[in-house]
């Protein structure tokens, strides 16, 4: 399965999370403010391996998502704090959704794409984020969830 397809079934799930503007699967050169709260997925430390007796394949992958919320050039305004503790406790709340276990058909192999038990989904609570390059950089009020991602195809 592809790191790729993953991050497609997320930020799929991010899309339907009420109060998200944006989930695109193109990362932006820049964040566009018309566009905030904008999920973003990224991938992290993971661990392939094959099953010696039925030839399956297995990776548990952590994956990064950052919720920009709001940028930091707005100054601390309530509302938009309150809308990033809002929307962090509703992303915590889909991925412990049974109903977002994905079964994803990647030419012809059927795989299953679970939020894993074995690595719990952490997150930074409010944190200022950084996104851009390094001369343009910009910091948005957010936060980073760790994701753990289990797959077996």
């Amino acid at each position: 399965m592809a790191i790729r397809v993953v991050i497609i079934a997320l930020q799929t799930i991010h899309a339907s999370i009420p109060g998200v503007v944006s989930a695109p699967l193109v990362y932006p050169n820049a964040i566009n403010t018309n566009d905030l709260p904008m999920m973003l997925t990224f991938p992290g430390q993971g661990t392939s391996s094959q099953e010696a007796m039925n030839s399956l394949r297995r990776q548990d992958r952590t994956y990064l998502v950052r919720g920009y919320v709001d940028p930091i050039s707005q100054g601390i305004r309530d509302e938009k704090i309150q809308q990033t503790i809002t929307l962090l406790q509703l992303c915590i709340e889909a991925y412990i959704n049974p109903d977002n276990i994905r079964l994803v058909d990647q030419g012809g192999l059927h795989a299953t794409i679970k939020i894993s038990a074995a690595t719990p989904v952490t997150d930074t609570g409010l944190a200022v984020l950084p996104y851009g390059p390094p001369a343009l950089q910009q910091g948005y009020h957010g936060f980073e969830i760790q994701l753990g991602v289990y797959e077996k195809w």
